[in-house]
């Protein structure tokens, strides 16, 4: 899957050109479980979503895509890529990050008919992050301007790993305003 990024990234003729801030309205990594923590809760405790996925797995995604093209497909180029990407990220402010924590759904099944803190290894007054939201902006030419959100979350409606890349509208709108956009 993320082999796939670089493909579809630097192998595109007509994708690579547009893909900068110019045509870029904005970028959502999202990673969603449909389960808690399955009896994990202490490790979770420990870690939360931040580190448990943001902080590793989904960056990683994140460099990929904004990255810029690297020399050679050599391991040491593409990081040198993915590490200029991270240095020029701005630093976060509090208002660019949501954090929450799931509860029981009374009307679920199993594992969603409980709530974080009602696993036994987990605490009842703890403040954990089972979900999150960032918004991130790097700080260079290409992308200067657009949000870059991770969305991450366990015990979600569903099963989701993706990555939505959102184009600004065109200048003239055939469609009237018509046109749908969901993000």
């Amino acid at each position: 899957m993320v082999q796939n990024i670089l493909a579809l990234r630097f192998g595109n003729r007509q994708l690579e050109p547009t893909w900068n801030n110019e045509h870029i309205a904005n970028v959502e990594v999202l990673f969603k479980e449909p389960f808690g923590t399955q009896g994990r809760g202490d490790y979770f405790e420990q870690y939360a979503i931040i580190r448990d996925v943001v902080q590793n797995h989904l960056l990683q995604v994140l460099a990929l895509i904004a990255m810029e093209r690297p020399e050679s497909n050599d391991a040491d180029k593409i990081r040198n890529e993915k590490l200029y990407v991270l240095q020029h990220m701005k630093d976060l402010a509090m208002e660019d990050i949501v954090l929450g924590q799931y509860v029981a759904n009374p009307k679920g099944v199993g594992e969603a008919a409980t709530s974080y803190t009602d696993d036994p290894k987990v605490p009842k007054n703890s403040t954990a992050a089972t979900y999150s939201l960032v918004a991130l902006h790097i700080d260079n030419d290409r992308w200067r301007g657009v949000p870059f959100f991770i969305r991450s979350g366990k015990a979600t409606d569903e099963s989701r790993v993706e990555v939505r890349v959102q184009y600004k509208p065109l200048a003239e709108d055939l469609f009237n305003g018509q046109a749908k956009r969901d993000m």
